[in-house]
């Protein structure tokens, strides 16, 4: 697997690939550090031709001179075409490598292809469409991540401090991190801000790290609790975090309405009823609690539970299941509307990796959505609660913790 880091120059991705090289996490894995233009057909040219054609031309370029006779326009001309093609193909190689024939092995890189994206256009003046696309569509690596600093932290880093040079002039700073920030937004990279604490910015890099480790096998989580406790917003959030670590996933909502019953709804035989007056809302609510739901009514909602669970499963192989409602959550309804205690056990219920509950007091759930009683929110609310040791769930205080510390509660959850 390949984790890189990208970001402009003195930006610090070198040091922190050394911080984090022999940390545990790496003890029972090959890990090789790959730098800055570690490339093999650039190191055969240096050899046979030495360094002098492409210092002249860097050095040009960085002083912003153009090319003062025919065969430094040639030269000129020549690396715009060979140069994009040897970085592109440099990487092809460490994807087939890394990525696909031996990928438990650990390639740690200091730059990317994107930093060579950033390089043509804000070092070299080379904008080609064709290179433009072919870099930015380049396959995504297991773990990317974007350094970022400041631009007046690049200037006071910076060693070779060539008055003149581009590499002075603040705006240009300014202009290479917005390309930077345009392809880190683009590609979803994991952003770490690194103008402070360097041990910091390496325990933040290492936790990503861990948290990818652990998503390598593919993984089943699930997310049950009364509605408007905030399951939705924490499977999102959740999926915003894969996106980033670059894990593949599959969102599943249970319906609320069998299958059947939606079929019959879309041929005429069913009417929505629209309900906007909260006493109105009470009145249906207590018609339903009085009326009650048959045992057929719950039967098919477990042979419909199970029909789509498992033919989720199958069609998504290989990614990381979220379920936003699962099978736990059909216990309080068959309750609280007098179902049958053979389909209130559910006795058959899916064994999947990590079941977590969402909790938040009744009367603010009560707050959030009115269609049901308060007292079946108190009833639902005290059910979930037993559920904890029951199933061997895990529990998350919705009404005390905020999104972001029940994700980091679920990642601290899920092990490798």
């Amino acid at each position: 697997m390949i984790i890189s880091f990208s970001g402009s120059a003195d930006s610090g991705k070198s040091t922190l690939i050394d911080v984090i090289k022999d940390s545990e996490i790496f003890q029972t894995r090959k890990v090789k550090v790959k730098g800055d233009d570690d490339f093999f057909i650039i190191k055969a040219f240096k050899r046979i031709f030495g360094n002098t054609p492409t210092s002249a031309y860097n050095k040009n370029k960085l002083l912003g001179i153009q090319p003062a006779d025919i065969k430094s326009s040639l030269w000129s001309t020549a690396v715009e075409m060979l140069y994009p093609l040897t970085v592109y193909l440099e990487f092809v190689y460490d994807y087939l490598i890394y990525e696909i024939v031996f990928p438990n092995k650990i390639l740690l890189k200091d730059r990317y292809i994107y930093d060579y994206l950033v390089t043509f256009w804000c070092n070299l003046n080379i904008n080609n469409r064709f290179v433009n696309f072919m870099f930015i569509n380049f396959p995504r690596p297991t773990l990317s991540f974007y350094i970022r600093v400041k631009p007046e932290t690049v200037i006071r880093r910076n060693k070779n401090q060539i008055s003149g040079t581009k590499l002075m002039d603040l705006s240009f700073h300014y202009q290479t991190i917005r390309s930077y920030e345009q392809i880190a937004n683009q590609k979803k990279l994991l952003t770490i801000k690194n103008d402070g604490s360097l041990s910091q910015s390496a325990q933040r890099v290492l936790m990503h790290i861990k948290n990818r480790l652990k998503f390598l096998t593919p993984t089943q989580i699930s997310f049950s609790g009364l509605d408007g406790v905030g399951k939705t917003t924490l499977a999102r959030e959740l999926c915003a975090y894969l996106d980033q670590i670059n894990v593949k996933y599959k969102v599943l909502h249970f319906y609320h309405d069998t299958l059947l019953y939606k079929f019959l709804k879309s041929l005429g035989f069913y009417r929505e009823r629209k309900v906007h007056d909260n006493s109105l809302i009470i009145i249906d609510a207590l018609k339903r609690r009085k009326k009650g739901k048959s045992q057929l009514w719950a039967l098919l909602n477990i042979i419909d539970a199970h029909l789509q669970y498992w033919v989720y499963r199958f069609i998504n192989l290989g990614c990381v299941l979220i379920f936003d409602r699962y099978f736990y959550d059909f216990i309080p309804t068959f309750s609280y509307y007098n179902i049958g205690n053979f389909l209130t056990s559910i006795p058959v219920i899916p064994v999947i990796d990590y079941k977590f509950v969402l909790l938040c007091s009744p009367k603010i759930i009560y707050k959030r959505k009115l269609e049901n009683l308060p007292e079946y929110y108190d009833a639902a609310h005290q059910i979930y609660t037993n559920m904890v040791k029951k199933y061997d769930l895990i529990p998350l205080n919705s009404g005390k913790l905020t999104t972001s510390k029940m994700l980091q509660k679920v990642l601290d959850s899920i092990h490798e």
